[in-house]
């Protein structure tokens, strides 16, 4: 599917697919991804994930990469706190 996986603090942030990093996204960073021109990660071409391709003039400004890189660890821990479910409490 992928080659490679990016984590922080054990979190998946994002992947790296035939050489090209993608970044994980949820709706505060999806504007970014949308307005660069980035494109959805589609392994299979149908199926899609949120991950978006992350553009070469991000990659080649170290500032910029490094907020991107923030937003999508940010965008796992949204993901991640939207996940976990309210135990069910069994009453006696």
């Amino acid at each position: 599917m992928f080659g490679a996986g990016l984590y922080f603090d054990g979190s998946f942030f994002a992947l790296i697919a035939d050489g090209v990093p993608y970044f994980t996204v949820v709706r505060s960073n999806k504007a970014d991804c949308l307005s660069a021109g980035s494109g959805l990660f589609k392994p299979f071409g149908t199926c899609e994930m949120s991950c978006y391709e992350v553009p070469a003039d991000v990659l080649e400004d170290q500032d910029q990469l490094k907020t991107w890189a923030q937003k999508a660890v940010v965008a796992t821990m949204i993901k991640a706190g939207a996940r976990k479910r309210t135990p069910i409490r069994v009453r006696k």
